[in-house]
């Protein structure tokens, strides 16, 4: 869980686009590596890894969209935006 915090505080501070990308480049990562299990905890990182999609730069934007794939391979979709 800390982690997790550590992961949703990093996807919020925007002023650093290297750190952003790499917070974001992680938490897909995380999501690939961890399988079903970490499901309970992608619902927490998953409305800030989405709020960078608004980010002006084109990168930013790639990663999100990368971590989402990777979010949903992993996870499954449905399971990501289903409401609780």
């Amino acid at each position: 869980t800390e982690l997790v915090n550590a992961l949703k505080k990093g996807l919020k501070d925007r002023k650093n686009k290297s750190l952003l990308r790499n917070f974001i480049t992680v938490s897909g990562r995380l999501a690939e590596a961890s399988g079903r299990e970490f499901i309970h905890l992608a619902k927490s990182i998953i409305n800030p890894l989405m709020a960078s999609l608004s980010d002006r730069m084109t990168l930013v934007r790639q990663d999100v969209l990368d971590a989402v794939e990777k979010f949903s391979a992993s996870l499954g979709i449905e399971n990501i935006f289903k409401r609780s």
